[in-house]
């Protein structure tokens, strides 16, 4: 069984459609909209929006 390392701060909105894979860190005040998915080994910074329809592929730092 595999241990998620998902690290998302309390005040992330995640839309229901979205995807986040478990390697991710997401910061404060960060909104991730409809069917967007957010790849392994990607770290989103304060106060982001990702739209809807988003792909983010890792390693990547916004």
């Amino acid at each position: 069984m595999q241990k998620s390392s998902i690290k998302i701060n309390e005040s992330v909105g995640i839309h229901p459609t979205a995807i986040v894979d478990s390697s991710a860190e997401i910061n404060a005040d960060v909104s991730i909209g409809a069917y967007s998915i957010v790849g392994p080994g990607v770290k989103i910074g304060k106060n982001t929006t990702i739209g809807p329809h988003v792909v983010i592929k890792g390693p990547t730092t916004i």
